[in-house]
């Protein structure tokens, strides 16, 4: 399983703010012979992923094995066409999904569940697509282990939110939710991407070159201290 937070936010201006830590966190359990012990393991990665059409950009959260892989490369390339599912309110690929990886049994935590931001005739929105593949359109939503402090802290605006923000508000109120669901120990860092009606923005890479830029600066002058 991996542990993950998303969150997207539509705009006034009809645009979509989509935000994410960029911490993965695999659980393992390892037999040490008497016991069964939970091993997390963390590393940095990218959590939302730009079509080659440039007209989604998808976010997925659950279990990264290769069924995983396969969904998500197979939208990325175009091979699904998710406009149709969106059409339909169902999203039969990610049923198949979860069901082959469930054998057709009841559903269990290991499945796959979706945050799309979509690109289509001048228009943009935000979808939710649940691991049984109903698809759904929100003004806002927020999914993964740190989804509860997000939500939370959207929520504690009242009227103050999306889709009544402008985007430059709705960036606000997206870092921020991520910075609190950084109370969750499966979230840190940031990813940030804007869809508009005429592309798509990755504001987050920027904000993470100038964050290590600034922290080459500051450790050049603590080290010129002890020179």
């Amino acid at each position: 399983m991996v542990m993950t937070t998303l969150i997207g936010m539509e705009t006034k201006e009809g645009d979509v703010v989509l935000a994410s830590d960029l911490t993965r966190t695999r659980t393992d359990l390892k037999d040490q012979g008497d016991v069964i012990v939970k091993e997390h393991t963390q590393s940095g990665v990218q959590k939302y992923f730009k079509s080659e059409d440039d007209s989604l950009v998808i976010g997925m959260t659950g279990v990264a094995d290769p069924a995983y892989f396969d969904l998500l490369h197979a939208m990325i390339d175009g091979k699904i066409n998710f406009k149709d599912a969106v059409r339909k309110g169902f999203f039969d690929e990610l049923n198949k999904t979860n069901m082959q990886r469930w054998g057709y049994r009841a559903p269990s935590n290991e499945n796959n569940a979706l945050l799309v931001g979509l690109r289509d005739s001048g228009e943009t929105g935000l979808f939710l697509c649940y691991p049984l593949g109903h698809i759904e359109r929100v003004n806002w939503r927020s999914i993964g282990s740190g989804s509860q402090h997000a939500s939370e802290y959207v929520a504690s605006h009242g009227m103050n939110t999306p889709p009544y923000l402008s985007t430059s508000d709705s960036i606000d109120m997206a870092v921020n939710s991520i910075d609190a669901a950084a109370r969750d120990i499966y979230t840190g860092g940031l990813d940030l991407v804007v869809i508009r009606p005429d592309g798509i923005t990755n504001p987050g890479e920027k904000i993470r070159a100038d964050v290590r830029r600034a922290s080459q600066r500051s450790l050049k002058q603590v080290m010129k201290q002890y020179e």
